[in-house]
């Protein structure tokens, strides 16, 4: 599989189990890990669990790959966070339209998250007050000239 990825043009880290991925992890970087279930150490759902609650991985992207259909493996898999189940006995051209989706949905999140972070700064440097509700009338939003104008310290407030 690394071979195949790099030769599409990914750049590509192992890991030989939980404890080594979940090192290699900790120090952040990574946009996906695609995780076998079946691991010397551990299985790939632990695995998962432990990714999704250290910080430095939070945001990388999980894939299980395994050998097994079971619907229990599965299961366990998606409810630890993976966002794909993929089989070791499909299609490599498979494997590789998968990945490249999930490269298509981490670069949309990218730019998504960029641009959050543009109109955050648009919004925050505003002189004026500025802010949104929804159709409740939930204040979804609010820039800091406004919450000085309505008297409010902090935005948590």
């Amino acid at each position: 599989y690394r071979q195949l990825l790099e030769r599409e043009g990914y750049a590509v880290d192992t890991a030989a189990s939980v404890n080594d991925a979940f090192g290699k992890a900790r120090g952040g970087g990574y946009d996906l890990a695609i995780v076998d279930f079946f691991l010397p150490d551990g299985d790939g759902d632990a695995l998962c669990r432990q990714l999704q609650a250290t910080p430095a991985a939070q945001g990388t992207m999980l894939a299980i790959i395994t050998g097994s259909y079971r619907d229990d493996i599965i299961k366990r898999c998606l409810e630890a966070g993976a966002v794909e189940c993929m089989f070791k006995n499909e299609a490599r051209e498979l494997f590789v339209a998968r990945v490249g989706s999930l490269a298509r949905q981490i670069q949309m999140q990218k730019k998504v998250a960029a641009e959050k972070l543009r109109l955050d700064g648009i919004l925050g440097s505003v002189g004026d007050g500025v802010y949104g509700v929804d159709a409740a009338g939930v204040v979804t939003f609010i820039n800091p000239t406004a919450l000085r104008l309505l008297g409010y310290p902090a935005e948590d407030e």
